[in-house]
């Protein structure tokens, strides 16, 4: 048998034996004493909603996003050190080894 199986199933024992944590202290007299909130009706949401549609404009901003994104993406790829600056850095170590 693995050891990690054996890991495994102790921690899931030791966690479920860990008594609950004692959650009445943590709320305030203020909270406890506050009112419920008032609940609105969601038709006014739910139609502005349906109103929403991607359009040409949409979709021209999104493709500029996208476009600048991926150009960062390729300057974060690129190396820190420049390849000439790297290589006489190296030469520099080198001469400086024993």
């Amino acid at each position: 048998m693995r050891l990690p199986l054996p890991c495994a199933a102790a921690l899931a024992l030791v966690v479920g034996c860990t008594p609950f944590p004692d959650l009445d202290g943590a709320v305030s007299e203020n909270a406890r004493s506050a009112a419920f909130p008032t609940l609105i009706p969601l038709d006014g949401l739910i139609a502005g909603a349906g109103e929403t549609r991607i359009t040409p404009a949409t979709t021209a901003g999104l493709s500029g996003s996208v476009a600048a994104l991926r150009a960062r993406a390729a300057r974060l790829q690129r190396p820190v050190i420049e390849p000439a600056l790297r290589a006489r850095m190296q030469a520099a170590l080198a001469r400086r080894r024993p």
